[in-house]
């Protein structure tokens, strides 16, 4: 294994990884960091162009730039708040589906049950 470090004072490791397989592939096995540097490690067959690409990429690296996968979650995030917001209300009242076939009114408890069970999650209990 080849490992590479450079000297930073700020990392966001997802990213970095990100961009390293982007450009490296198989090569590079992860990174990691501690303080004030980034280590990028490398498998054992690598080129001596791909460390050079490696390190360019590493001292390159901005912190504040998201990964694919960071970015996807805050979306996921910001989908889940809006419809929090957008459908926040009442809990669902089972006395409106008395009348129903059993299918729909079955369907209706399991809705109750799982209202109450995120909330409880939310919530810590």
């Amino acid at each position: 294994m080849h490992t590479v470090i450079i000297e930073r004072p700020a990392v966001n490791l997802a990213a970095l990884d990100s961009d390293l397989r982007a450009a490296l592939g198989a090569a590079v096995l992860g990174v990691s960091a501690g303080p004030g540097r980034v280590a990028v490690h490398l498998a054992d067959f690598v080129t001596a162009d791909q460390v050079q690409q490696a390190r360019v990429i590493a001292a390159g690296h901005d912190p504040a730039r998201l990964s694919p996968a960071q970015q996807a979650a805050i979306a996921r995030g910001q989908k889940l708040e809006a419809a929090r917001r957008d459908l926040r209300g009442p809990e669902l009242d089972l006395a409106a589906y008395a009348g129903q076939t059993a299918l729909l009114a079955r369907l209706a408890q399991k809705i109750a049950w799982l209202e109450q069970e995120l909330l409880a999650l939310r919530e810590g209990l």
